[in-house]
């Protein structure tokens, strides 16, 4: 298992596995861009924001 030690580290490779559910591709998620904003990293997003709830 990938052992990783900083927020930036964990975002950036959730960012990087290109994950999608039935509601979009996760860098399109308000939560996770912010996520990623905080963490320091830039969340390059698709087309469309969607909001989970």
């Amino acid at each position: 298992m990938a052992e990783f030690n900083t927020l930036k580290e964990i975002v950036e490779q959730l960012k990087d596995c290109g994950y999608e559910c039935e509601a979009g591709p996760l860098v399109n998620n308000v939560a996770f861009q912010k996520l990623a904003e905080l963490a320091g990293v830039a969340a390059e997003s698709g087309e469309e924001i969607y909001y989970v709830r």
